[in-house]
């Protein structure tokens, strides 16, 4: 058996990669700038952009309630209100529902003509 040694058993210059060079060659250093027109898809031409409206009242309310309801309830069967499993239960059905109502408005809003007085241009 052969000893196991950490340098190569052969000293010659051996093929190894290099890192090249980060200049740029000499070919093609100066290109020409780029020139025509420049082309804009048509959505997103200042014409084509429509202002998103803000969520109503209702909606961040909605959001709100939901994003505390969890918290609210695993506490208050945390002290006592309630128990595991009614606390558990409601929660699961309040958020699925408030989660339900608030993903409808925001569908809604998003189909709604822009506000009036709002303009891009």
């Amino acid at each position: 058996m052969e000893p196991v040694t950490t340098s190569p058993q052969n000293s010659d210059a051996e093929s190894q990669w290099q890192q090249p060079p980060f200049q740029p060659s000499g070919q093609g250093s100066e290109e020409a700038p780029l020139e025509g027109r420049l082309v804009v898809p048509e959505s997103l031409s200042a014409g084509m952009l429509v202002p998103r409206r803000p969520p109503s009242a209702l909606e961040s309310i909605i959001n709100v309630v939901n994003g505390v309801l969890w918290p609210v309830l695993i506490g208050m069967a945390l002290f006592g209100i309630g128990g595991w499993v009614g606390n558990i239960v409601i929660a699961i059905i309040a958020s699925s529902l408030l989660g339900g109502v608030s993903a409808e408005l925001k569908r809604r809003r998003r189909y709604l003509p822009p506000p009036e007085g709002d303009s891009l241009r």
